[in-house]
């Protein structure tokens, strides 16, 4: 029920029209939150697949003998390693950088529903950035790797 004064003033109109606004806004921060849980989980699962992805890699090259071939296989060898090693401490930034994201979104919802929805978008954009070098980087470890392999295979 509205007060007496705002029924006197003409004021009901503007208060409903008010009150319909943060509604409004509550419902579009609480969609930019489920968004985000989405986003969340869907980062999650590609962190997780790319460090499985390195895991692999990082098997593989253990196991691999010291190489044979002079210093260009050696060379090539550090080579991949390094490669290896940088990825590894990408993802691990890649995850803080995530941890971040979040914050940052959330307080932008708290701006508002446009403000969230725009902190979204430009979040995405950066995590969809961040996992596609990662995934480069590791694939070409993994071209190299193959190579080498195909290479010892060739010299045996």
């Amino acid at each position: 029920m509205a007060c007496l004064w705002c029924r006197r003033a003409g004021l009901l109109p503007i208060v409903a029209i008010v009150l319909a606004a943060v509604a409004g806004c509550e419902r579009g921060g609480e969609a930019s939150r489920a968004v985000l849980a989405e986003r969340r989980a869907s980062w999650a699962r590609e962190i997780a697949g790319l460090k499985a992805q390195h895991e692999v890699l990082a098997t593989r090259l253990e196991g691999r003998p010291a190489p044979g071939e002079g210093a260009g296989a050696a060379a090539s060898e550090r080579r991949m390693r390094a490669v290896l090693d940088g990825a590894r401490q990408s993802i691990a930034d890649v995850e803080s950088q995530f941890a971040q994201a979040e914050g940052r979104v959330d307080q932008a919802i708290g701006r508002g529903s446009q403000a969230g929805e725009r902190a979204l978008e430009e979040e995405s954009a950066r995590a969809r950035s961040y996992l596609q070098a990662l995934g480069q980087q590791l694939g070409a470890v993994a071209r190299q790797a193959d190579e080498r392999a195909r290479t010892d295979d060739e010299t045996k």
